[in-house]
């Protein structure tokens, strides 16, 4: 670079440096003028063509490589937003469950003869070590751990002990995935046994479900049945029939030993969850658990005592269920009365400032009346205008288009069909001059020339100054 240069001599200097520049310039601008033969020219486009192809084949590539860079991102936060809200909503769906759990345990420690306060610490206990293990079989098999969870829930609400309801789970995951069904087959079977279970005897209605919908094998039920009641399957086939009927629990003793035993059923969801899709959608299924039962449920937990405790100061249940309002509540609906009374206040000294409703209607009659009168007065004038407009229209609108405007854009037209050579030869040489010539000269001479000038100020601001 030059050295800085002082005062008046410093802008001398950069402009002389500048003068030269554009003399290099012109020089370039003065070999515009054709010069080359026709197969000079031909062997120039050929060359240019084939350097614009391949300039073309990396743009494409370029282009091609961000796109897919780009969908790639695109997925890889998708797929991280979609598992967010996913742990989520698991959390939400143990906290749940976790719930109703509590219930049905606090219910059977109380009947074992425990207070409510040692009741309810077991309670808590067992429903922990359940959802556990509901965490674990979700993990291991093809089905969803929510599924599960709503399985064994079911079976407890349908009034089977902590125990038996574990292992009517179990047997029923064994059974849908030996038989090859959905998470929804899964919950319809234990809504079919607890229906049963709750009537006290087999139903027609339930078997009838179970064969169709879930593919219950009732001629292997019928010979268990038959074997656990010391009759033929005929007999036991009647006998549903009856009013007496034949005892749930044989239904469900039949359905437990069928799987247990049978080689089709035992280990059935160990053996479909090692197919390529389940495996991936267990270990999906094993992330969301973890991070829904052990991360997000104890955090929504804690913030739903946080918020409860709030709503406890103003209103609550006891332990025996009794519903009582605070002080601070009674306060509360006071305050929220007399707020609402103030405000109704304001509103109606406004409603005195503002015309009566009588007024409004008046004047929107008065408004209508008043324009109906004007063109009731003006019935003529209005028809004429418009008669007028209809008139320039026809009269000179529409023949200027036809008999001016149109036959213009057709000789137009047919002077560029005519001369479709000469235009595509002018657009060509001008194209072939822009890539050529001027291209290369701005490239190679202007943006340079331009680019030391600025350089050349900014090192000598100061001097120029």
């Amino acid at each position: 670079m030059p050295l800085k240069q002082v005062g008046v001599e410093a802008v001398v200097k950069g402009l002389a440096l500048f003068q030269g520049d554009m003399r290099k310039v012109n020089s370039s601008l003065l070999s515009l003028r054709p010069s080359a033969t026709l197969l000079q020219k031909s062997f120039g486009s050929i060359t240019e063509g084939f350097l614009a192809f391949g300039r073309s084949i990396v743009r494409v590539a370029e282009v091609a490589l961000g796109v897919l860079l780009r969908d790639a991102i695109q997925a890889a936060i998708g797929w991280i937003r979609d598992m967010a809200v996913a742990t989520f909503d698991a959390g939400a769906e143990f906290q749940r469950i976790k719930i109703l759990l509590t219930g049905f345990n606090l219910d059977e420690a109380i009947k074992s003869g425990n207070d409510y306060s040692t009741a309810m610490g077991l309670a808590n206990k067992t429903s922990e070590e359940q959802l556990q293990w509901l965490q674990a079989l979700g993990a291991v098999t093809p089905f969803d751990p929510a599924s599960i969870a709503n399985v064994f829930s079911m079976a407890r609400s349908y009034g089977f002990a902590s125990d038996d309801a574990q292992r009517l789970t179990k047997n029923i995951i064994d059974f849908t995935s030996g038989m090859g069904l959905s998470n929804e087959v899964l919950e319809r079977v234990i809504v079919n046994l607890g229906q049963m279970q709750q009537r006290g005897k087999i139903t027609r209605t339930e078997i009838r479900d179970l064969t169709r919908g879930a593919m219950l094998p009732w001629a292997t039920i019928l010979e268990r049945l038959a074997d656990l009641t010391g009759k033929t399957t005929k007999e036991v086939d009647k006998q549903i029939s009856t009013l007496e009927g034949i005892p749930a629990d044989l239904f469900v003793q039949a359905f437990n030993e069928m799987v247990e035993q049978e080689p089709r059923f035992i280990g059935a969801a160990g053996r479909l969850s090692r197919a390529f899709l389940p495996a991936v959608e267990n270990v999906k299924e094993l992330v969301l658990s973890i991070g829904g039962l052990n991360i997000v449920a104890p955090i929504l937990d804690f913030l739903g005592e946080k918020v409860a405790s709030l709503v406890d100061e103003f209103v609550f249940f006891t332990e025996e269920g009794d519903l009582i309002k605070t002080e601070a509540f009674e306060r509360l609906v006071e305050v929220a009365t007399r707020l609402s009374d103030a405000i109704v206040g304001v509103l109606t000294d406004l409603g005195m400032l503002m015309p009566s409703t009588e007024g409004i209607v008046d004047g929107v009659i008065d408004a209508l009346e008043g324009i109906a009168i004007w063109i009731e007065d003006n019935r003529g004038e209005i028809v004429e205008f418009f008669a007028s407009i209809g008139k320039t229209i026809k009269e000179d609108l529409i023949p200027f288009l036809v008999d001016d405007l149109l036959p213009a854009i057709g000789d137009f037209i047919g002077y560029v069909i005519d001369n479709k050579d000469l235009f595509l030869q002018f657009f060509t040489t001008l194209g072939d001059i822009l890539l050529n010539q001027i291209v290369p000269i701005l490239v190679e001479d202007i943006l340079p020339a331009m680019g030391r000038f600025l350089e050349w100020i900014v090192e000598n601001k100061d001097a120029i100054k």
